[in-house]
């Protein structure tokens, strides 16, 4: 699925999301990555089950406006005790599977809101 043609390619958008890759400007990804207006960061993280407390306190270290979870095909509550720390520093927190995600960082990137999504395949 093809999201949004990119104009400024100093902004780092997701490209498309299909079949478990994930491309950032031309960048192909097939596990977990961080990506915000200015960066992607490669986690190397391959399912929901391997996310831990420190995955989300490297996604808050961007001090976003919002978090976005991307939990791969389908959309996956985390364990509340994992993400807890982004509701004690006033990070707001969505979860919804990557296609969603995906889309979602987009709109609020090309906005220039304040944005940083962790993105499963």
């Amino acid at each position: 699925m093809k999201l949004q043609l990119n104009t400024d390619a100093s902004i780092q958008l997701v490209h498309s999301y299909q079949d478990r890759i994930i491309l950032i400007n031309e960048q192909p990804f097939n596990h977990g990555v961080i990506v915000t207006p200015q960066q992607v960061v490669d986690l190397n993280l391959n399912q929901l089950s391997e996310l831990s407390t420190e995955h989300f306190e490297q996604l808050a270290s961007f001090r976003p406006e919002i978090a976005i979870l991307g939990t791969g095909p389908l959309q996956v509550f985390p364990d509340f005790a994992l993400s807890k720390m982004l509701v004690e520093q006033q990070i707001g927190l969505e979860v919804m599977d990557s296609k969603a995600a995906c889309r979602t960082y987009n709109i609020l990137a090309s906005d220039g809101r304040k944005v940083a999504a962790l993105l499963l395949c």
